[in-house]
Order: structure tokens, then C-alpha cells, then sequence
């Protein structure tokens, strides 16, 4: 319910692609921000620099934080299509800093009446809907660039009381069926 509203909150603001992009496709705000229209090819986006800011607040572009994090996106027409009417003038997708993808985040979730979260609590929220849905872990870590699907089961593995009641409910009928029937 909070994602929901983070991304109804969004939509037709600023913020809407680095939302978007953060909580459907599992992109770190480092790799949002160095994220270049020639990283879009065939409706997919190369996730291939970062760019972070030193001590100082100065933006340095580097690689990806790990070697798995160089990886390519299936772009959802949706994204795909608000991508390409942003301004091309930097070559950058989003032109925000870290800083103020942060500052416009928290204010968004102010004025909205939402429970403060981090911009990176995006991502756990990826990760948890891919744990929801199904999808085999070997998938969701390339999706996300992790390292070893250690980082993605310990770090971003929640459970979730929806989760544990379907899951109790499927071990109940399972034993259940084994109880000796009263005839």
C-alpha cells in the first residue's frame, strides 16, 4: 500500500522516473543518475556507469559498484516512453544530483502524507515483490546486480504477513489432508 501511494503521489512529477526506475526496474540511485540515453537500445536500458558524489558533494561517473552490476534492463514501454521526453541536453536521463533526488523524495512523501522511507527502500521493495511473485532467485540477482543471491535472500528477503498467511494455509491443507477421516 505504501508503494502504491509513493507512485500515485509521483506521477506527472519530476520524480516519477527516479521513482519508477528505483521500484520497478531495482536500480541503485547511483546507477539512475548515470543512467544515458545511449544506454537505451531495443527497449532495454545498459546499466553500465554510477555516478556517485565524493566527501566533497563533487559527482564522479565510475563503473557499476560490482561486476554484476553491468547488466541490461527490459524497459517497460511506460518508462521506455517517459525516459525519452526527458531533456537530452546532459545526455543524462535524469538530471538531478543525489541530493536532490533525496530532498524532492522526502518532501513528495511529506506532502503526501506518507511515512518518511529512504529513496533506496525503493530497491528492498523490488526485491521483496520479485520474493513475492516467484521469481527464481538466479533471475532476481542478475535483475538487480547482486553479487551472489546471498546478498539478495539476506539482505532483501522479508517476510511478509500476506506471504506467511498463503504459505501457512497451503501447510495446513497439506497436513490436514493427512488426518485420519472421521467416517
Amino acid at each position: 500500500d505504501e508503494i502504491r501511494s509513493i507512485l500515485a503521489a509521483a506521477v506527472g512529477t519530476p520524480m516519477e522516473l527516479p521513482i519508477l526506475m528505483a521500484v520497478w526496474l531495482g536500480m541503485r540511485m547511483s546507477e539512475i543518475r548515470g543512467a544515458r540515453f545511449e544506454d537505451i537500445r531495443d527497449h532495454r536500458l545498459h546499466v553500465c556507469r554510477a555516478i556517485v558524489d565524493d566527501k566533497n558533494g563533487n559527482a564522479a561517473e565510475k563503473p557499476p559498484k560490482t561486476f554484476s552490476g553491468d547488466r541490461w534492463l527490459p524497459l517497460p514501454s511506460y518508462i521506455e516512453d517517459l525516459m525519452l521526453r526527458q531533456d537530452r541536453s546532459t545526455g543524462y536521463i535524469v538530471n538531478l544530483t543525489g541530493q536532490a533526488i533525496y530532498k524532492r523524495f522526502t518532501r513528495l512523501l511529506e506532502q503526501n502524507g506518507i511515512a518518511h522511507c529512504r529513496f533506496h527502500d525503493l530497491r528492498h521493495a523490488n526485491a521483496a515483490a520479485m520474493i513475492l511473485l516467484g521469481i527464481e532467485s538466479r533471475y532476481a540477482q542478475e535483475r538487480g546486480g547482486w553479487n551472489s543471491d546471498w546478498i539478495y535472500k539476506q539482505v532483501y528477503g522479508y517476510t511478509m504477513p500476506n506471504v506467511m498467511d498463503r504459505d501457512a494455509a497451503a501447510i495446513d491443507a497439506y497436513f490436514s489432508q493427512m488426518l485420519p477421516q472421521n467416517d
